[in-house]
């Protein structure tokens, strides 16, 4: 689905006179070189014109073939006389002079280079009825020579039937009686039709294919057989593999074989009209194209061309006199003809350009050199104008004087079928779309038609098109025709654009020069406003119009605004485009610049997007009126950034689609989000794509709008598909605007979660339900709404401008919904009242449910109706009947139960007694009891029992029985005899089942605090013991002392000392001091003698404990330093070991030292692991292995970072010692003890212990082979002097093993602390 468009032409005059023949080939360096009788002439085409740059007369003028050779640099010219020359390939030397290189020895009448240049294929001729074909390679070394009359017999068999015969072709039912007819007038009846080609020489002709380079084919005239032309096809090794069937369509002296695949095309001969056929290399005729020629009018092709991408074929057509070019390109297995134009005269020679396949050298018989560059554009011509809604988007497919229009957006029938066709009088050359109107643009006027609603008024026709019947048809009048001014051969229009309503915009090509031209719009014609002269040697990539503003883009990067006078640079690309597109931002008014390369390259603006898009597309979403996503009331919420959410990836009004070589799909928001375009995903993409997908091998974006996007897969079928950006921008547009019922059925539409409804704005949403509810007017919606309802996060990507609350979201929304509907009018009950039932369902309030059934149905319709209760139906589907009918027998409702009964699958005959039975009490609580009883509801039954039951011992064995103590309790009065029975029974069973606390709550309650203390003992709530302890008396209570002694232990044991040395203190106070000081609670046993009025004690105890404290805190201390001081050492010999191995190592010394460190052969030990073993024994092992390697074992891998670890481990212990002989010497002094020898000594004691650990720190600091910078910046190594140590580029955590945090500073490179 896509349109040829030319985009340059450029002439320029070669020869002053008539040529009748002529050569054209490629050079290096976009260089063109071009042969007409002795003069060899070079043209540059790297500018937009033609640029010669040097010629060459030669002393011959029978050239049959030239060639660049790009593996020599040279040209090689091929002579009629059979000689063999080379010539440098610049011609703007002052003498060049041919050399001969070679010599054939006969007249050359065809030659073909293959196009690796490792072989040339001559056809020569010594003799009337003697045609030779010679294979030479390179260097001109012979590899076989073939008698191309005689060939022998093939080595492949041809094929002569379906496509191979005549008498098989397939034509329709049209064209049996004429292919009857054409076979009964015999062969001379075929010989007289030969005038059609009567132009046709009898020269053979050479092709090679150009994909594989394995075989070529040889067309020639067969003297032998009259008006005969067959084509043989051979490989490398000059084998004759196979040649097309004799009773085939004559051909003419043409052919050419197709780059790509193994067809080869020709012109044929046939009643019919006049064709191109294709040919397979085994002579199987594969497909044909009419031409546009009257049957009985005289046709000849001058010459068939094929692209080096195989997807475009020229056929230069000669017809009446006249000269014209026709561009055929095929699509979906259908050739179109999508270009049209007059030649000044005969081609010659026409060569394509290899670099670009779309760009044609043509030489004509004139003595003139062309250029025709194309390019393949999207049929969608409705992609670059964002027309109302209410519009249909169009494909339009070029096909002669035949437009294609299918309107997308209502059907999509594959290619080449269209919805309806549009007729011209002329070829047409382009069309485009603009607002209300179709611009169709021929050779000589520009027609003008209107877009009404979706149909589409103009010379509308409906003919059958290749056997399909058109879907849809109009016959009206054509709007307007508006003639083309200044038309000629040598015009062209090249891009055509609407600036307004009344304005066109063009890029005219004459003789090579260049001009925009602006036309107003008038009845019945086209009259310039102004024109522009572009001045510049580069192509015209594209003409955008953006906001009523003219931009032009350069094949160079270049881009410049078309002012009224002059042309402005307003951008440069820094690559090379080949397609060009702008978009305006009507919000942020900002013009931005998108280019393709033609290596895959999409940039927008400086930024590049992606480096392998195939095709690209801008995304308009058309939106109604009320719905304009530029607006105030939707953009603050919709392309905005929220309070809630700032990661916007929302897709606005127009967006960016491409389709790249990994088959994906990617969507990039516009306009750009600086803050992602830093970003880039793990693969290299740019971070501004907001969407991935996957699609099918090979698929191209055709068009699309609003939400759907169509693409083309390789087989040429097409498919649409809905990108969720594209939906999710569309449904928060609609909910901002307030249009519920198109949100609602767009998410029901594409199936998406409709939680996005009310996430998006769970505050708005809340607030507008009641206007959600009148404008969707839905229940169906409504109620797929509640069912998709959960209170997981919507995984659509998409912001939330308000705080959702996920867990009670579904409470939440139903709860509102209920609320909102009772509290609307009677109409709106009656619509949503099944939304209300699912609501309750939803909850879990199948009884509200329930009643609210009752309340509707039962009251509208009577109960021995016969007809079910819509509401009852409904509520069925959603939970089950048998739970929906212990429900209702729970509701003690005989009638509703019935109702349900009848869907169970219950016999009636068992289920109508038991009914009959529960219902058949004397009271209603009996009633109840029963029911409820049946229904296991124990709790509510014991409720209703003991209402109605007078005898207690009833009640009291059915708590028992169902263990309903604590409800049971609850029931009657507290401490009243029936409640103190159940309570005593309670509380043995919880003394029982271990539950002592409780136990003791209601042992309290029933008077019994000894066996209450006993069970909060248990309980090990020993507060609660020691208080009610106190209430109790000694001599009244059994085991009171052990039940004492118990407590005191508890109370310790659970870290209350305060509390135990108190009780303690009321029997024993020496016991309850020596508690505390056991805890070194210093300041409370001084507090506790003060209060027992005991000053003996400090003396006793008090100050011997604290003296014993003293001289165990030093003792500790220096053991600390003794550990500290032997790891200082020991850290210096395993430094000063492993520093030599790392010598003995680098040295590369075989063998081991000894005692050398496990670290350099762990790998082996680890390597050797079973690999079989589960992850979690591997996970274990890696455990393992961690605390083996760092342990202070000798010679483990990381023994140097354990002794570190130890080291700050008594560091610690020692920091800790004295802040313990501060605590100490503060009690001291408060006792009364002055300072005498014996704290002196533990004082001086304490400070030769600190200065001894601190010079086996310093000394572990200063060492020289601890820290030192090695030659491999990759170890861990640290540098020192006397104030700081820079550790590079130890890890934090092993540098922080016995130096404080606080005293660390990270800088750039290392990491640096205060000693």
């Amino acid at each position: 689905m896509k349109n040829v468009t030319l985009i340059n032409h450029a002439s320029t005059p070669v020869s002053p006179g008539n040529s009748p023949g002529g050569l054209v080939c490629l050079g290096g360096d976009n260089d063109v070189y071009v042969v007409i009788d002795d003069v060899i002439s070079q043209y540059s085409t790297a500018g937009r014109r033609f640029k010669r740059l040097g010629e060459c007369l030669l002393p011959f003028a029978d050239v049959v073939s030239v060639h660049y050779q790009f593996c020599h640099g040279n040209l090689c010219l091929l002579l009629r006389s059979g000689k063999m020359m080379t010539l440098e390939s610049d011609l703007t030397a002052d003498s060049l002079d041919p050399v001969e290189v070679g010599d054939f020895e006969s007249e050359v009448l065809a030659a073909g280079w293959s196009p690796d240049e490792e072989l040339l294929a001559v056809a020569s001729s010594t003799g009337a009825d003697k045609l030779t074909l010679t294979l030479v390679d390179s260097e001109r070394n012979l590899v076989g020579e073939l008698d191309l009359l005689t060939p022998g017999e093939p080595t492949e068999h041809s094929h002569h039937v379906g496509w191979g015969a005549e008498e098989t072709q397939f034509k329709g039912a049209g064209a049996r009686a004429k292919q009857r007819d054409h076979s009964n007038t015999g062969a001379g009846d075929a010989a007289g039709a030969s005038p059609l080609v009567t132009s046709s020489t009898q020269q053979p002709v050479i092709c090679w294919r150009e994909e594989k380079c394995d075989i070529f084919v040889v067309s020639l005239f067969h003297p032998r057989e009259q008006q005969c032309r067959r084509f043989l096809v051979l490989d490398r090794q000059l084998n004759y593999l196979c040649s097309n069937d004799p009773k085939s369509p004559l051909l003419s002296s043409l052919i050419e074989f197709r780059p790509c695949g193994d067809l080869l095309a020709c012109q044929g001969i046939s009643p019919l009209g006049h064709f191109v056929h294709f040919y397979e290399r085994n002579g199987l005729r594969h497909g044909e194209f009419k031409l546009p020629v009257p049957r009985d009018q005289s046709c000849t092709i001058d010459r068939l061309t094929f692209n080096p991408s195989s997807d475009v074929i020229l056929v230069f057509l000669q017809s009446n006199g006249k000269h014209s070019l026709l561009v055929y390109t095929r699509r979906n297995y259908f050739w179109y003809q999508a270009q049209s134009y007059s030649l000044p005269s005969k081609c010659v020679f026409c060569v394509f350009d290899v670099i670009n396949p779309f760009k044609a050298f043509i030489l004509f018989d004139n003595g003139s050199l062309s250029s025709y560059h194309w390019r393949f554009d999207s049929a969608d011509i409705s992609s670059r104008d964002q027309i109302s809604a209410n519009h249909d988007r169009l494909f339009a497919v070029t096909n002669g004087r035949t437009l294609l229009v299918t309107p997308y957006r209502t059907v999509l029938p594959p290619p080449p079928i269209a919805f309806y066709q549009v007729e011209c009088d002329s070829e047409i050359s382009q069309s485009f779309l603009s607002s209300n109107s179709l611009f169709i643009v021929t050779s000589t006027v520009v027609e003008l038609y209107s877009l009404s609603g979706s149909k589409l008024s103009g010379n509308v026709s409906a003919t059958e098109f290749e056997g399909f019947k058109l879907i849809y048809s109009k016959y009206p009048e054509k709007r307007r025709q508006l003639a083309l001014p200044e038309c000629s051969q040598s015009t062209h229009f090249i891009h055509w654009a609407k600036v307004n309503e009344r304005k066109l915009a063009t890029l005219k090509s004459h003789e090579s020069e260049l001009k925009v031209i602006f036309y107003h719009i008038n009845d019945r014609k086209l009259e310039e406003e102004g024109r522009i002269d572009v001045d510049i040697d580069s192509e015209v990539v594209g003409l955008e119009v953006a906001n009523g503003a003219v931009y032009l883009c350069l094949r160079n990067g270049e881009v410049l605004h078309v002012n009224e006078s002059n042309l402005e640079n307003v951008f440069t690309f820094t690559v090379t485009p080949e397609r060009f597109r702008v978009f305006w931002d009507p919000k942020s008014k900002v013009v931005d610049f998108i280019c393709q390369t033609r290596q895959g390259g999409l940039y927008v603006n400086e930024h590049a997007i992606s480096n392998c898009c195939t095709s690209f597309a801008l995304h308009y979403i058309n939106l109604p009126p009320d719905c304009d996503v530029n607006s105030e009331k939707c953009n603050s919420d919709v392309t905005g950034k929220s309070d809630v959410n700032t990661d916007s990836r929302v897709i606005g009004a127009a967006c960016l689609i491409f389709t790249t070589h990994k088959h994906q799909l990617n969507i990039v928001k516009l306009p750009l989000d600086p803050e992602y375009l830093l970003k880039r995903s793990p693969d290299g993409e740019s971070g501004a794509i907001v969407y991935k997908r996957k699609v099918e091998r090979g698929s191209e974006i055709v068009g699309g709008c609003d939400t759907f996007v169509i693409l083309q897969m390789p087989r040429g079928n097409l498919e649409t598909i809905h990108p969720k950006p594209l939906l999710i921008s569309l449904i928060q547009t609609h909910i901002n605007c307030g249009r519920y019922l198109e949100a609602f059925t767009l998410c029901q539409k594409q199936r998406l979660d409709m939680n996005i409804l009310c996430e998006f704005n769970f505050t708005k949403f809340l607030g507008d339900l009641g206007t959600i509810l009148a404008r969707v007017n839905n229940h169906l919606l409504l109620n797929l709404f509640i069912s998709e309802l959960n209170t997981e996060k919507c995984l659509l990507d998409f912001d939330r401008l308000s705080e959702v609350p996920f867990q009670e979201k579904v409470t939440t929304v139903c709860e509102k919904l209920i609320q909102v509907v009772s509290e609307s009018p009677e109409t709106i009950k009656d619509q949503y009242y099944l939304s209300v039932l699912m609501s309750h369902a939803k909850l879990g309030q199948i009884e509200q449910a329930l009643q609210l059934v009752k309340e509707v149905d039962f009251k509208t319709a009577p109960q021995s109706s016969s007809s079910e209760p819509e509401g009852l139906k409904f509520l069925l589907l959603m939970v089950d009947v048998d739970s929906l009918f212990d429900i209702a027998l729970g509701m003690y409702d005989k009638s509703l139960a019935l109702k349900i009964l009848e869907k169970s699958k219950k016999d009636p005959k068992e289920m109508l007694p038991i009914l009959d039975e529960l219902f058949a009490g004397t009271s209603e609580h009996e009633q109840r009891y029963r029911i409820d009883d049946h229904l296991r509801k124990h709790e509510k039954a014991l409720a209703s029992l003991v209402k109605f039951q007078t005898n207690f011992d009833i009640v009291f064995n059915y708590i028992t029985l169902h263990d309903l103590y604590k409800p049971g309790l609850s029931h009657l009065e507290e401490k009243s005899h029936n409640w103190n029975r159940v309570a005593e029974k309670y509380s043995q069973i919880l003394l029982k089942n271990g539950e002592y606390l409780s136990a003791g709550v209601y042992l309290v309650k029933l008077d019994k605090p000894d066996l209450a203390c006993r069970a909060f003992v248990s309980a090990k709530d020993f507060t609660l013991a020691k208080f009610y302890l106190d209430l109790l008396v000694s001599t009244e209570v059994k085991d009171y002392f052990q039940l004492r002694e118990g407590i005191i232990s508890g109370l310790e044991s659970v870290g209350k000392v305060s509390e135990a040395a108190d009780l303690l203190s009321s029997f024993d106070q020496e016991s309850s001091v020596s508690l505390l000081l056991k805890y070194n609670r210093w300041s409370e046993a001084r507090s506790l003698v003060a209060k027992l009025s005991r000053p003996d004690l400090l003396t006793s105890l008090i100050i011997p404990g604290l003296h014993e404290t003293l001289d165990q805190t030093v003792a500790s201390m220096e053991n600390s330093v003794k550990s500290c001081e032997e790891m200082c050492v020991r850290i210096t010999e395993v430094a000063t070991k492993k520093s030599r191995i790392r010598e003995h190592l680098q040295r590369g010394e075989e063998g081991g030292l000894e005692g050398s460190i496990s670290e350099f052969s762990s790998v082996s030990g680890v390597s050797s692991m079973r690999s079989g073993s589960s992850s979690g024994s591997r996970s274990g092992s890696r455990g393992k292995r961690a605390k083996k390697q760092r342990s202070l074992k000798h010679n483990s891998p990381e023994e140097d970072l354990a002794i570190l670890e130890e080291i700050k481990k008594q560091r610690e212990s020692v920091q800790s010692s004295l802040d313990s002989l501060t605590s100490l010497l503060v009690n001291l002094s408060l006792v009364g003890v002055s300072t005498n020898d014996r704290l002196r000594s533990a004082i001086n004691s304490c400070q030769q212990l600190v200065r001894r650990m601190n010079n086996s720190l310093h000394t572990v600091w200063k060492s020289p082979f601890m820290f030192r910078v090695p030659d491999d910046p990759s170890d861990y190594s640290a540098v020192t002097d006397d104030t700081h140590v820079s550790v590079l580029p130890l890890k934090t955590e092993d540098l922080l093993l016995f130096v404080q945090p606080q005293n660390v500073k990270l800088e750039t490179g290392s990491l640096h602390f205060i000693l």
